[in-house]
């Protein structure tokens, strides 16, 4: 058996590869799903499989790291190149077929695995195994210098099963059973996920997870409706859109640093178009009475400890605006007093937000309207039509003002988001092209956000969170951005933005179904 060196991946496979001239991969995994897909035709793409699978879907490059794996693989007629580490190694195994990789065994928690980490000629076998697959294609890509859709398929997670694997497999080997395998299965969701957003702007490759998943690209049912060489129904929507997404994570960062810069990056790859966070000054804002009064966090047993450790630093927002600058992302705060307001407007923002909470305090407002006069977003919860007109007088001097529906509710119930209200800031706007009409979810899911984008919203907010603690205020409404949830909601949004279309009815090209007139 030939030992591969590093840096001598492509070299092996080049012969393969050269075979192929389209721009796709099919990366494949052993899910009940890939039953779906035993018509379809791979034939004109390279196609990399994870330990037997090779036994359902025909493969050109075949990963091991499990010994039962390689019965049958002697029997194959087409041409492949398998790999393993020397442990796994038979004698029968074609020499000039199979190749040896060093062996990597560790198991990789969530948060190891950034884009460097496959920024590298090296391709090992690592547990998970689809990570080596993932890194082999970067490489093929690189290789070719031009961008690869990756689609990877079979790869479903579905911890109830009592069979995770397709029906197909000719081999079902299961070696952890009950609570221990949920948990490898669990790890090896939360690397995946790790690695569809570190990779999400990779220049090299577009991963594309077909499932029916949070983070899916795409269900199995819309990937076999694809025509498969038409490489505009292959890349996904365009990425330009009128209606702005924001990633509310208002405190969520909890007051760390790191935290923060690490929700900017995950908010930027899930597609929002803005992230906003809050400042206040805490001694100034709450009553002496409240910032004594006992809660419990992991600053301390008073409110004062909880609402000091929650705030940014002045630093803190330097890294922001750096980190913000850096990832290609725009940034802006709720600012709740006439110091917070000083400090922000040296970043010179072309916009900030006066949120519900602080609707009656007018003598800010004033302070507001008189120090800034750029775009300005307002919510409305808990509030009347009367603080509507109070609003649209108080700020005429600003450029635009985003007036959002709220429902100062945590969660806010179905029957309260009022989504109607959308329609009626649109109508407004119809006369006052200044007024931007919106929605600020404070309800569960993506339903009402969608509906207020019918209404004529052009802004969402949205909460997010990377941590989630008991004592945070309002956690139960916030979207994770580790596990797909905040980015399958952005992906409803632009899905319902291209559902909604133009007002203006014209005639499609894709109709053609009318009688002739006889």
């Amino acid at each position: 058996m030939e030992r591969i060196m590093k840096g001598n991946f492509y070299t092996q496979i080049r012969n393969i590869v050269s075979q192929y001239k389209d721009n796709v991969i099919f990366v494949i995994g052993k899910g009940p799903s890939l039953d779906s897909y035993l018509s379809y035709d791979f034939s004109d793409s390279i196609v990399i499989s994870i330990n037997d699978s090779f036994n359902v879907i025909k493969s050109d490059l075949i990963f091991i790291n499990k010994p039962w794996s390689l019965n049958n693989i002697s029997k194959l007629k087409n041409e492949y190149i398998s790999f393993s580490d020397e442990d796994l190694v038979e004698t029968s195994l074609n020499s000039k077929k199979h190749l040896i990789l060093e062996n990597k065994p560790q198991i990789y928690i969530k948060d190891e695995l950034k884009v460097d980490a496959f920024d590298t000629k090296e391709v090992s076998i690592e547990n998970p195994l689809f990570i080596t697959a993932i890194k082999a294609a970067r490489q093929v890509a690189k290789n070719k210098k031009r961008k690869t859709k990756i689609f990877m398929l079979g790869f479903d997670f579905h911890y109830e099963n009592e069979s995770s694997y397709t029906i197909s497999s000719l081999e079902d080997k299961q070696e952890e059973e009950g609570p221990y395998r949920r948990a490898i299965l669990e790890n090896q969701e939360n690397i995946l996920i790790n690695i569809l957003n570190s990779l999400s702007q990779d220049k090299h490759i577009e991963i594309n997870h077909v499932g029916d998943k949070a983070y899916s690209s795409m269900t199995t049912q819309e990937f076999l409706s694809l025509e498969k060489k038409d490489p505009k129904k292959l890349s996904r929507p365009p990425k330009e859109y009128k209606v702005k997404v924001v990633a509310e994570i208002t405190t969520n960062h909890l007051g760390d640093r790191k935290l923060l810069l690490e929700m900017v990056r995950r908010a930027k790859e899930s597609g929002a178009d803005f992230v906003k966070v809050q400042k206040r000054n805490v001694e100034t804002f709450y009553s002496k009475k409240e910032l004594d009064s006992y809660y419990f966090s992991d600053y301390g047993n008073t409110f004062r400890d909880y609402r000091n450790g929650l705030e940014l630093s002045k630093e803190d927002f330097f890294y922001l605006d750096e980190e913000c600058k850096k990832v290609g992302i725009k940034w802006f705060a709720s600012v709740l007093d006439k110091e917070s307001l000083n400090f922000i407007l040296e970043f010179k923002p072309t916009l900030l937000k006066i949120p519900s909470t602080i609707s009656e305090f007018n003598d800010y407002h004033d302070y507001v309207a008189e120090k800034y006069t750029g775009d300005i977003v307002i919510s409305t919860g808990l509030t009347s039509i009367d603080y509507e007109k109070y609003i649209l007088d108080k700020f005429r001097n600003n450029s635009r003002i985003y007036l959002l529906q709220c429902t100062s509710s945590y969660p806010t119930k179905d029957e309260d988001c009022s989504v109607s209200v959308v329609r009626h800031y649109r109508d407004l706007s119809n006369t006052n092209d200044r007024i931007v009409p919106g929605y600020s979810s404070h309800d569960l899911g993506s339903t009402a956000s969608c509906l207020a984008i019918g209404a004529g919203a052009m802004m969402i907010e949205k909460h997010v969170k990377m941590k989630s603690v008991f004592w945070s205020h309002f956690d139960s409404v916030s979207l994770s951005l580790e596990n797909g949830e905040f980015l399958k909601f952005v992906k409803d949004i632009r899905s319902a933005e291209i559902i909604c279309g133009s007002e203006h009815k014209q005639i499609k090209s894709s109709e053609h179904h009318k009688y002739k007139k006889v």
